[in-house]
């Protein structure tokens, strides 16, 4: 796959708006929004989103893209179709204010539930690895030390 880090506010906005017009018959594309900038993987090499992102005066570096997370590199064809697949679910569905932010729970316990239930997970050990999930993610810190 190819990566294009795009240095631009992280919006999703934006990559909806590349995928409209791109990405629609690419079956791997995912991104991530990482504050300020986004990265967007794609199949191959596009000169139709270089000269897009031209046009929009956002800066981009592009280069082969190789997972660094130990977990996904070593589960790489499966991260790949659930990459994927979470991405698509962000271009459909609305963005997360009043009655969509429902939607985005209710997706949310979705993934996380059939993910569970896939590897016969019970719902009280479900509820624990949600929990250390958020005892986890609340106690990340940043470069600097600062929590995030």
């Amino acid at each position: 796959m190819i990566e294009y880090r795009i240095e631009t506010k992280a919006k999703l906005s934006k990559v909806k708006a590349i995928w409209k017009l791109f990405l629609q018959k690419d079956d791997k594309w995912h991104f991530t929004l990482e504050g300020t900038y986004i990265e967007l993987r794609l199949t191959n090499y596009s000169q139709k989103i270089e000269k897009y992102l031209k046009e929009k005066e956002w800066k981009y570096t592009k280069f082969v893209y190789i997972d660094g997370i130990p977990i996904t590199k070593k589960y790489q064809e499966q991260f790949e179709k659930i990459f994927h697949g979470f991405s698509e679910l962000a271009m459909k569905l609305p963005k997360y204010k009043n009655e969509a932010w429902d939607d985005f729970h209710k997706c949310y316990e979705r993934c996380v539930h059939l993910y569970a239930n896939a590897n016969g997970i019970t719902l009280v050990d479900e509820a624990y690895q949600l929990a250390r999930l958020t005892v986890e993610r609340k106690t990340l810190k940043d470069k600097k030390g600062k929590i995030v």
